[in-house]
């Protein structure tokens, strides 16, 4: 079944040079954007280090040295990310299915809090535990090298 023509209007116009022109200056902003945040970022980690001590643990994860994918001699690696203690309890069921489907995978599981991290790891839901890289370019680059 042939598009539409006003479908047909649309497909075109996702490749046009102008929409290319403003998609690469939304991403050059974000560039711009992720070199003025990384230095906010790690006075925020560092601040965070030093009131709540919990923090200190973690803090070369979150900058993006976060554990290798793969490493311990597994084909696949499922990654999932929990932000916090509730969400990794509501992971847990996701967690027991995936390893019946991929009992061979390795599965990975990110947190940011820490109350989340020790959930992981008191009801030993995964292979690796991480805090997830702060979202800026040179973290995000470390952690999927």
């Amino acid at each position: 079944m042939r598009p539409s023509g006003s479908q047909n209007s649309v497909l075109a116009s996702t490749r046009s040079p102008v929409r290319s022109a403003v998609a690469l200056l939304w991403y050059l902003l974000y560039v711009l954007l992720t070199i003025v945040a990384w230095p906010i970022a790690l006075i925020n980690m560092g601040w965070r280090c030093a009131v709540d001590p919990t923090y200190r643990s973690g803090w070369i994860e979150r900058v993006g040295f976060v554990p290798r994918r793969g490493s311990i001699g597994r084909k696949q690696c499922i990654w999932i990310h929990a932000v916090s203690a509730g969400e990794t309890v509501a992971a847990a069921p996701v967690v027991a299915a995936l390893r019946a489907m991929a009992p061979d995978a390795e599965i990975m599981i990110s947190n940011i809090t820490p109350a989340g991290r020790k959930v992981t790891q008191d009801k030993k839901l995964s292979d690796r535990i991480t805090y997830l890289p702060f979202d800026l370019l040179p973290c995000v680059g470390l952690a999927w090298l």
